[in-house]
């Protein structure tokens, strides 16, 4: 069976691509914070697919030396990176530059590390405007990719909704964002 890295598995296009990658490949995914978090938190409705501690945005995506062996041993042959931050605001350049740039460079070096030779990643349609830190950072993370000596797939979604039969989403950040904070404005007015 065909072993996949994945990361931004507790992310609302990860959980989903981790059900259904499962079905064929087995999966290691790469969580910040681990089995931990996958039990402790809201997100312990993933199912933990093989999950690994790691930060992304940290040298060797914050992976511990013995679990490097080990996963030099699992011969992975892809990466999917779907980890990203899909913050907008000026404020928060910074987060999402570390996360969105920096974290796509330590995850090719991780590849290599690997000997992984394929990557697949997940951007956004509006990377080429840069209108926001969100927008320039995926631009200049798919830049990297590009001239990675990698084989890669760069997946450019436009804006990610709920699901089409219960119109549930794991969290509202990015789009969902602005109208979270309408819909919490609206209510506190009503009240």
């Amino acid at each position: 069976m065909e072993t996949i890295l994945l990361t931004g598995l507790t992310g609302t296009l990860g959980s989903v691509l981790a059900k259904k990658l499962s079905e064929k490949f087995k999966l290691i995914c790469l969580v910040r914070g681990g089995k931990k978090r996958l039990t402790q938190s809201k997100d312990k409705l993933i199912f933990p697919y093989n999950p690994i501690d790691g930060n992304i945005t940290k040298n060797n995506c914050g992976i511990n030396p013995e679990v490097l062996t080990w996963l030099k041993s699992q011969n992975i042959t892809k990466i999917i990176h779907c980890a990203a931050s899909v913050k907008f605001d000026e404020f928060l350049k910074e987060e999402t530059w570390n996360t969105n740039y920096q974290g796509t460079i330590n995850v090719l070096l991780l590849a290599g590390k690997l000997h992984v030779d394929q990557i697949h990643y997940v951007s956004t349609a509006y990377a080429g405007t840069g209108r926001n830190p969100y927008e320039a950072s995926k631009r200049e993370a798919e830049q990297a990719i590009k001239s990675s000596f990698l084989n890669f797939s760069i997946y450019a979604p436009s804006v990610i909704v709920g699901s089409s039969k219960n119109y549930s989403i794991r969290s509202f950040d990015g789009f969902y964002g602005v109208y979270s904070g309408m819909y919490k404005l609206a209510k506190k007015l009503n009240n």
